[in-house]
Protein backbone atom coordinates (compact mmCIF):
# COMPACT_ATOMS: atom_id res chain seq x y z
CA UNK A 1 0.00 0.00 0.00
CA UNK A 2 2.87 2.37 0.79
CA UNK A 3 4.02 2.38 -2.60
CA UNK A 4 1.67 3.56 -3.72
CA UNK A 5 1.31 6.37 -1.63
CA UNK A 6 4.97 7.26 -1.26
CA UNK A 7 5.01 9.25 -4.83
CA UNK A 8 2.67 11.41 -3.22
CA UNK A 9 3.25 11.12 0.42
CA UNK A 10 7.05 11.21 0.77
CA UNK A 11 9.66 8.39 0.80
CA UNK A 12 9.51 8.32 4.86
CA UNK A 13 5.57 7.84 4.76
CA UNK A 14 4.43 5.13 7.12
CA UNK A 15 1.75 2.58 7.78
CA UNK A 16 1.15 4.67 10.96
CA UNK A 17 0.90 7.84 9.02
CA UNK A 18 -1.25 6.00 6.13
CA UNK A 19 -3.72 5.26 9.17
CA UNK A 20 -4.02 8.78 10.60
CA UNK A 21 -4.60 10.41 7.07
CA UNK A 22 -7.33 7.54 6.50
CA UNK A 23 -8.98 8.47 9.46
CA UNK A 24 -9.03 12.42 9.30
CA UNK A 25 -10.58 11.54 5.89
CA UNK A 26 -7.69 11.74 3.40
CA UNK A 27 -9.33 10.26 -0.11
CA UNK A 28 -6.33 9.10 -1.22
CA UNK A 29 -4.83 6.58 1.74
CA UNK A 30 -8.81 6.02 1.97
CA UNK A 31 -9.00 4.95 -1.59
CA UNK A 32 -5.90 2.77 -1.48
CA UNK A 33 -7.58 0.41 1.84
CA UNK A 34 -10.47 -0.11 0.47
CA UNK A 35 -8.83 -1.13 -2.65
CA UNK A 36 -6.24 -3.02 -0.77
CA UNK A 37 -9.27 -4.67 1.59
CA UNK A 38 -11.39 -5.74 -1.48
CA UNK A 39 -8.81 -7.75 -3.06
CA UNK A 40 -7.78 -9.41 0.16
CA UNK A 41 -11.60 -9.75 0.80
CA UNK A 42 -12.22 -11.60 -2.42
CA UNK A 43 -8.89 -13.53 -1.84
CA UNK A 44 -10.44 -14.72 1.48
CA UNK A 45 -13.49 -15.38 0.38
CA UNK A 46 -12.12 -17.46 -2.35
CA UNK A 47 -10.05 -19.31 0.32
CA UNK A 48 -12.52 -19.98 2.23
CA UNK A 49 -14.47 -21.73 -0.46
CA UNK A 50 -11.94 -24.16 -0.69
CA UNK A 51 -10.88 -25.01 3.04
CA UNK A 52 -13.87 -23.77 4.41
CA UNK A 53 -12.45 -22.99 7.64
CA UNK A 54 -14.51 -22.49 11.17
CA UNK A 55 -13.05 -18.88 11.37
CA UNK A 56 -10.53 -16.35 9.88
CA UNK A 57 -7.76 -15.02 11.59
CA UNK A 58 -7.01 -10.37 10.56
CA UNK A 59 -4.19 -8.68 12.64
CA UNK A 60 -2.24 -5.87 13.15
CA UNK A 61 -2.48 -2.16 13.74
CA UNK A 62 -4.63 -1.60 10.46
CA UNK A 63 -7.58 -4.31 11.18
CA UNK A 64 -7.30 -3.23 15.09
CA UNK A 65 -8.70 0.92 14.18
CA UNK A 66 -10.42 -0.10 11.58
CA UNK A 67 -12.51 -2.36 14.28
CA UNK A 68 -12.54 0.28 16.55
CA UNK A 69 -13.63 3.46 14.45
CA UNK A 70 -16.34 1.56 12.69
CA UNK A 71 -17.49 -0.48 15.81
CA UNK A 72 -17.43 -3.81 14.06
CA UNK A 73 -19.53 -6.12 15.73
CA UNK A 74 -19.58 -10.22 15.60
CA UNK A 75 -16.22 -10.38 15.35
CA UNK A 76 -13.63 -11.75 18.26
CA UNK A 77 -11.06 -9.18 19.05
CA UNK A 78 -7.26 -9.51 20.80
CA UNK A 79 -4.22 -7.58 20.88
CA UNK A 80 -2.69 -10.14 21.88
CA UNK A 81 -3.58 -12.78 19.38
CA UNK A 82 -5.28 -16.69 19.62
Amino acid sequence: MLRLLRPTYGADFTIDDMIRCALDADAGCRRVIADVAAILGRCIAGACNIVNPEAVVLAGDLVHRFCETNHVRGIHFSRHGL
